[in-house]
């Protein structure tokens, strides 16, 4: 299968990846058995990279992941992603984004419990939070690249200032976002700034989450 290298890093990435969002069971129910084999086909078929999320089932397509590493070796290629903080309530789960530093020190340690690691390919930020410095936030990214528990830092969900001021405020390699052909407008100002600094894209539901694969009504 084709690669492509990711922004400045040094991952080679097949053309396409597999996403897990819904192994956390958010469309319709999931069966961890299946979401296993899952996995195993995309790598038989070629496949090299898996991208997760703490936030996908509160670290439980994490652990489906982290089940299929230990099956596979260290050949496959890992991302994940934090800054969405999770509260179960008496009135079910409250969900809010979240990208201090000490926050993202805290979830990326949850994350490689969950995966079975020691260090993450690429660790994303799920999406930018408004009122957090992108100092505070990429501070902590760095720290802990330069102990071994990151290689690549990338962001998710992030739009052009975000962009300028993560740029200013630390190194990454990388833009995750919704992307495909009824979804275009990133390509007017987001696309160029990454094809002009260097920073890969990687996109989510290409086929607009099922809409553009024929099989719905």
């Amino acid at each position: 299968m084709e690669t492509r290298r990711l922004g400045a890093s040094d991952l080679d990435l097949t053309m396409i990846g597999l996403g897990t969002w819904q192994f956390g069971g958010r469309w319709g129910g999931a069966d961890d058995s299946h979401s296993e084999a899952a996995c195993h086909a995309a790598l038989d078929a070629g496949i090299n990279w898996i991208d997760t999320a703490d936030i996908y089932g509160q670290g439980r397509a994490e652990k489906v992941v982290g089940k299929v590493l230990r099956d596979r070796g260290d050949d496959v290629i890992v991302a994940t992603k934090g800054g969405v903080a999770w509260e179960v309530t008496g009135d079910g789960l409250r969900i809010w984004r979240e990208a201090s530093g000490e926050y993202l020190g805290m979830a990326l340690e949850r994350s490689l419990t969950a995966l079975g690691l020691d260090s993450v390919d690429l660790y994303q930020v799920h999406w930018p939070v408004g009122d957090v410095p992108a100092d505070d936030t990429f501070a902590e990214l760095v720290k802990m690249r330069d102990e071994g528990k990151i290689r690549w830092i990338g962001v998710s969900n992030y739009h052009l200032a975000d962009l300028e001021a993560a740029h200013a405020a630390g190194p990454f390699v990388s833009l995750q976002v919704g992307y495909h052909v009824m979804r275009r407008r990133l390509e007017a100002a987001e696309f160029p700034w990454c094809r002009e600094h260097g920073v890969g894209v990687l996109a989510y539901g290409p086929l607009a989450h099922g809409l553009l694969t024929g099989r719905m009504d």
